[in-house]
């Protein structure tokens, strides 16, 4: 397989990386720009990333719990108020997320790129849950010139 190969829907992506960690902001980057993602950042503080977030275009955001000593719940924050999905990739146990993040998704260190992307992907499959599809009628407005599926017959008497 030639890891090289941009994926689609990720071409052009512009994800913000927070991570303190050198060697794997650097694998992180590379895994996602062979994927054809474009690389915010990445942020190695978390005033940092949230300077990036308030300057610059992101689609989403991969982002380390532990920054420098530091929790990155304020860019998790940040991200959900301008309703960008994201990911937490880091050492520890998703159920040592506090309580408003725990049902975010967790990508443990270490991690594959195919991990990575595939987490992504469900990260953006429940970007807006409650919003509809662009094609799909609206939630509670029945289809136009549908008749209803328990309706008799127009004309028929149902006695």
């Amino acid at each position: 397989m030639n890891d090289a190969a941009h994926i689609p829907g990720f071409t052009g992506l512009r994800v913000l990386v927070v991570e303190d960690e050198a060697l794997i902001a650097l694998q992180l980057e590379d895994m996602l720009t062979e994927s054809g993602c474009e690389v915010v950042g990445p942020a190695s503080r978390v005033h940092q990333a949230l300077e990036l977030l308030g300057g610059q275009q992101v689609d989403a955001a991969v982002l380390d719990l532990n920054i420098a000593g530091e929790l990155v719940y304020p860019v998790a924050d940040a991200l959900a108020e301008h309703g960008l999905p994201y990911i937490f990739a880091t050492a520890y146990a998703a159920s040592s997320l506090e309580a408003p993040y725990q049902s975010r998704l967790v990508l443990q260190k270490p991690f594959s790129r195919r991990q990575l992307l595939q987490a992504m992907q469900e990260a953006f499959q429940g970007k807006h849950p409650d919003s509809p599809e662009p094609d799909s009628p609206e939630p509670d407005s029945p289809e136009p010139d549908s008749p209803e599926p328990d309706s008799p017959e127009p004309g028929r008497d149902s006695r």
